[in-house]
């Protein structure tokens, strides 16, 4: 259960730049660059924000099991938070938390270890300054009940309940659930929107400007520099068009492909959006609605659905979270 690229936190949000520079990094990542690629590419263009970067892809290849390696939370552009047990006061001793990726209403969820069976989970617990109080851990227990018996593939799984170990009047209870990635829905439609072409893009596209605009030997000469180090998807018409229209542009003077370069350049724009793309999304749409389907025919209204709380997986997985606020009729 996280925000952004970055977990979610106290504050609710990311500094609008970092926020910007995981949309660029998501708009790569599930384009055809590589991982990595992708990664590289974030980090050369958002250079002032490498460290949170750095640590937001550690971060993710530990929820994606390529690695176990540790990971600064105070380098996600968070504030410092408890990583012991103890200092937390309502965990449970079997998991390690790492650090918070949320607050609620009554409670807190954690980003938690489990050596037992050496995986991650997310923990959650009442906040600090509520627990101890009886009507709150009712409220909490409901919910741990509830979001544990509606079993379906899109409504996240919890692993286990319990309650942390204190004395009776002040133990709190707690339930850990499976931890998906680090991206909701909100993030996925944000970077479908900005979808942001290459530097090299740009630069044919400013070259094709300044060419059209004053057709001098040093604007041709950079309309060539920009056609020489584009790489055109063979896949593509638009590219294909784009790139005629370029040539014939270079070639003619009287300007007379003006109206088919255009064109080409409007549809290469358009191709930042593929329809494979929004089908994946109205998919992710079809899977929330199966989930609330399936609880609205248990009885359960989730009454505060909303793309955060969709959780999207590395693997086509959809898991609506964080059912706190529903109700039984």
């Amino acid at each position: 259960m996280s925000d952004d690229r970055g977990p979610r936190h106290a504050t609710g949000s990311l500094p609008q730049e970092l926020s910007e520079a995981l949309a660029f990094y998501d708009a790569l990542a599930e384009s055809a660059t590589s991982r990595e690629d992708a990664r590289r590419q974030a980090l050369a263009r958002f250079s002032d924000w490498s460290e949170q970067l750095k640590e937001h892809f550690r971060l993710e290849d530990c929820l994606l099991g390529v690695t176990d390696s540790p990971f600064d939370s105070t380098q996600l552009g968070l504030p410092p938070e408890s990583a012991e047990p103890g200092s937390t006061g309502g965990l449970p001793t079997r998991f390690i938390p790492r650090y918070r990726l949320g607050v609620g209403g009554q409670g807190e969820v954690w980003l938690a270890h489990d050596p037992e069976l050496d995986r991650f989970v997310a923990l959650k617990v009442i906040k600090e300054g509520q627990r101890g109080s009886h009507p709150t851990a009712a409220r909490f227990w409901r919910e741990a009940e509830l979001t544990g018996k509606l079993e379906h593939p899109n409504i996240v799984p919890v692993y286990e309940a319990g309650k942390a170990a204190g004395e009776a009047d002040t133990a709190s209870p707690y339930y850990a659930m499976r931890v998906f990635g680090n991206r909701h829905l909100l993030r996925a439609i944000t970077a479908f929107h900005a979808r942001e072409r290459q530097p090299a893009d740009w630069e044919l596209l400013e070259a094709i400007k300044a060419f059209h605009e004053d057709r001098s030997a040093v604007n041709e000469q950079r309309l060539q520099q920009a056609l020489a180090t584009f790489t055109f998807d063979a896949t593509q018409e638009c590219d294909q068009d784009l790139k005629d229209a370029c040539e014939a542009l270079r070639k003619d003077p009287a300007g007379q492909s003006g109206r088919s370069l255009q064109e080409a350049i409007t549809a290469y724009h358009a191709s930042g959006q593929q329809p494979s793309e929004l089908r994946e999304l109205l998919n992710r749409f079809i899977d929330v609605c199966n989930a609330l389907a399936y609880a609205h025919s248990r009885g359960v209204i989730h009454r505060d659905l909303k793309p955060q709380n969709v959780m999207l997986g590395e693997f086509g997985e959809t898991l609506v979270v964080d059912w706190g606020l529903a109700k039984v009729l």
